[in-house]
């Protein structure tokens, strides 16, 4: 069983009338949320079918998740954010017998799929924690390829990260957590529903704000500063845009941690982070290993690291690969084999002498240049970010040809950093084309996919036909 569900029950006995979430201006008691478990774990507590869950960041969500995780089903989350064709593959590599849903999502996911149901109205039995079999879940794990893949967690994972992220993070039943990353990813489910429901604490929804962040431009520092949570978990991008919104003579004394993942932090955005004292902790980890390797901490924080493996976590460098040896390693591949062993991430890392983590970029993003050399761009993007202060992005075009993308507002001052890129690049990685990009015009989130990572093949046909 989920330790979250164990600790659900004793809140039921001991604190039913705990406020445990809040959406908008309603707060939901355990007592009140046990009703809305209930429901899902009495309907399905003798079956065993793969079901879906298709929804914004709320308490339905919260409620069917944990109601699902009592049984047998295994509980599909499906990115909202995915497109349609897409979300059919899922469907069908997933063999989903049900979605759940909410009314503003039906129709979109009753086209796509005819076995889709509204979410459960409360049960008026009484809440019955017992578990019907081992709880298992399928996390898809990217949108960008055409073909995710879907990774299969079991409740021994989970626990495992749960109790890390409790003794890491110092989480108590004081703790606040804002939930604003999509809850479909890992991450998010075990940080706003489990990790708040196993220390008693209490997570914060706002639906309208949280389902389209990456889309829609969001005052993030006025929606973090309103709700004061002491905890929250973002991406680089959001942080970025957190600290460019940032009031200064305002209080933020009520944070206590922002985590930070998803992809790589700019040296920028830590150094600004860190001259506004905010607790800003970044991690590191992929789904495959139950979203979490390591993370840095109030007590063990190193600038540019990721911080230290999670105590149990064992991280080794195998020809410059980040290799993970965990308890938290996934049970395998939908459709596939179990899988056995370590993770070879595809992520090019380093551990320093006290076992921080570095993570340098994607072995897969290295680039062979004509002249018979490999780089990296993500190196030289940084090394660019840090030496000139501008958003740089290297990409092959459809000749093999060496691209760089440059933020400049300008582009008379085109020239002068054209000079400087001469100064800093070696002469192997100088790219073949520079194409300029006014920020204003096209903003950095253009180039990002919806993971905030960049976004390369995209990229190269945005400037396709430039010459």
């Amino acid at each position: 069983m989920l330790i979250s569900l164990q600790s659900l029950s004793k809140l039921h006995q001991q604190k039913p009338n705990k406020v445990l979430f809040k959406e908008f201006s309603k707060e939901t008691t355990v007592k009140d949320f046990a009703k809305r478990v209930e429901a899902y774990r009495l309907k399905h507590h003798d079956t065993k079918k793969n079901i879906g869950l298709f929804g914004n960041n709320d308490i339905n969500f919260a409620a069917a998740d944990c109601g699902l995780s009592f049984t047998e089903n295994n509980l599909v989350p499906i990115p909202r954010f995915f497109k349609d064709e897409l979300i059919k593959k899922i469907i069908s590599d997933a063999q989903i017998d049900y979605i759940y849903t909410d009314e503003e999502n039906f129709s979109r996911i009753k086209n796509l799929f005819h076995n889709t149901v509204n979410y459960l109205q409360p049960a008026q039995t009484s809440f019955i924690p017992v578990q019907s079999g081992i709880h298992r879940r399928i996390i898809y794990t990217s949108g960008t390829t055409g073909t995710p893949k879907g990774v299969i967690q079991t409740e021994q994972q989970i626990n495992f990260i749960i109790k890390n992220l409790t003794e890491t993070l110092s989480v108590s039943e004081a703790d606040r957590y804002l939930s604003i990353l999509p809850i479909s990813t890992l991450l998010e489910q075990i940080a706003s529903i489990h990790c708040v429901i196993f220390n008693g604490a209490q997570t914060i929804f706002n639906p309208d704000f949280s389902k389209d962040i990456f889309i829609k431009p969001q005052n993030i520092f006025s929606h973090i500063h309103n709700y004061k949570p002491s905890m929250t978990c973002l991406t680089p991008l959001l942080l970025e845009n957190f600290i460019n919104q940032l009031d200064k003579n305002l209080d933020l004394k009520f944070l206590k941690a922002i985590t930070i993942g998803g992809s790589k932090t700019s040296k920028e955005i830590l150094i600004a982070a860190d001259r506004l004292n905010l607790p800003v902790y970044e991690g590191y980890g992929l789904s495959e290993t139950c979203s979490v390797v390591s993370l840095n901490c109030k007590n063990t924080k190193r600038f540019g690291s990721v911080g230290k493996p999670l105590p149990g976590i064992e991280v080794n460098i195998e020809n410059d690969e980040v290799v993970v040896s965990s308890p938290s390693i996934m049970e395998g591949y939908c459709n596939s084999k179990p899988h056995v062993g370590k993770i070879y991430t595809g992520d090019i890392g380093s551990v320093d002498s006290d076992g921080f983590l570095y993570i340098h970029g994607r072995k897969d993003d290295v680039i062979a240049l004509n002249n018979g050399r490999n780089v990296d761009p993500n190196w030289l993007e940084s090394m660019i970010s840090e030496k000139i202060k501008t958003n740089a992005y290297s990409f092959l075009n459809q000749k093999g040809q060496h691209c760089m993308v440059l933020a400049v507002n300008d582009k008379a001052l085109g020239k002068q950093l054209r000079n400087k890129l001469k100064s800093i690049l070696p002469d192997y990685a100088y790219p073949e084309k520079i194409y300029f990009r006014n920020p204003k015009e096209i903003p950095k989130e253009f180039f990002l996919n919806i993971n905030g990572k960049i976004d390369r093949k995209k990229i190269a046909e945005i400037f396709l036909n430039q010459q």
